[in-house]
């Protein structure tokens, strides 16, 4: 069996400010940043009472278009929310609770521009990431992006 590769994006962000358009939410706030190898710039709403960040963390970023624990079918090997564990009730009918991120692209792409711009948002939290087409190009519109995100000392 080929190896399905579902790590569409793999870098580094230094965080260099937070909420620089003033805070709009209570428990969100904006950050920006760049990354150390792709040198793409990365803005990214997170709500901070559930995932902590300031301004000079470094955080490990991964775009990934699966959550398989099973690397070589590309399947998951559990559901992240079992149906059999869920009670009546329990937001079964809100689909930003189960659907994972997705990008939209600009209409026009200009593939020769030197920096390409991917939006994704997931329940209001909205995130731009903009760099060269290389780095982004395995980003498409409706594709299921999941963001995962890891502190990381020095």
């Amino acid at each position: 069996m080929t190896q399905v590769n579902t790590i569409l994006f793999q870098d580094t962000i230094n965080i260099n400010d937070m909420d620089s358009g003033g805070k709009k939410f209570g428990r969100v706030s904006r950050f920006y940043g760049c990354t150390e190898n792709t040198e793409c710039d990365i803005t990214v709403d997170i709500n901070t009472e559930l995932y902590p960040l300031d301004i000079g963390d470094r955080v490990q970023i991964v775009l990934a278009s699966s959550l398989a624990l099973d690397p070589v079918t590309g399947l998951p090997t559990r559901t992240v929310r079992d149906k059999k564990d869920s009670k009546p009730g329990d937001r079964d009918d809100d689909d930003r609770q189960r659907e994972p991120w997705r990008p939209r692209l600009p209409e026009e792409r200009d593939l020769s521009d030197k920096y390409d711009g991917i939006y994704v948002s997931y329940g209001g939290l909205l995130m731009e990431l903009k760099g060269s087409h290389r780095h982004v190009e395995d980003l498409h519109v409706g594709q299921h992006v999941y963001l995962l995100l890891r502190k990381t000392v020095g």
